[in-house]
């Protein structure tokens, strides 16, 4: 793949066996989509979608099994079906959204959220921080970090060599903004996290 963000009339043809290869604009891959410019939004707006999806599904399953008036079970629901969904390939397309102050324009967030206050029956405008120490969740940009950190791990750890001559090759441009080193190493500090939450206290 061959990201081009600028005149699409200086791209050069590429080949397979003689072929000319289609130029697209989007293009997907391993379930989320990719953009010819290499931006992400595109992906997590779809990956959005799939949250909003499966935050239905979490809906119907509950009413089919009559326990939609049961928090802690509308709750388990929504992490084993929705929240993997908002998960999926966060390793990849949320790293430009690993703040908190980042993550609360995402639909991503926003959906995190409304679902929590639907559930427990508050306001639009409860303070989230409430919400989420209420519940046991944490800001769905927490669980990206997480799994972006344990991802970046597993990179440094390989011993496979094109994955360390790509990590080398990222790290170089680590004081760019744009790359995924230098969203993900300028990730914030989580020391004032843990005071907003603790366990789950759902009545």
């Amino acid at each position: 793949m061959v990201f081009f963000s600028k005149d699409t009339s200086a791209i050069p043809t590429f080949t397979y066996d003689g072929t000319p290869l289609e130029l697209v604009t989007h293009f997907k891959y391993l379930g989320f989509t990719l953009t010819r410019d290499g931006s992400m939004h595109t992906a997590a707006e779809k990956m959005a979608d799939n949250l909003r999806l499966a935050i239905a599904r979490v809906y119907r399953t509950g009413s089919s099994k009559g326990i939609t008036h049961r928090k802690h079970a509308m709750l388990w629901l929504f992490q084993v079906f929705a929240l993997t969904a908002g998960l999926y390939g966060c390793q990849v397309w949320a790293t430009f959204s690993l703040t908190y102050d980042s993550s609360v324009t995402t639909r991503a967030h926003v959906l995190h959220l409304g679902f929590l206050k639907k559930l427990l029956g508050v306001k639009k405008g409860t303070d989230t921080h409430c919400v989420l120490r209420k519940t046991g969740q944490m800001p769905i940009f927490f669980y990206w970090f997480r799994y972006t950190i344990r991802f970046r791990n597993s990179l440094l750890s390989s011993n496979y060599p094109l994955l360390e001559t790509i990590v080398q090759a990222d790290l170089l441009l680590v004081n760019r903004n744009d790359t995924w080193a230098c969203q993900v190493l300028h990730a914030p500090r989580f020391s004032c996290v843990s005071a907003f939450f603790g366990c789950p206290t759902i009545s």
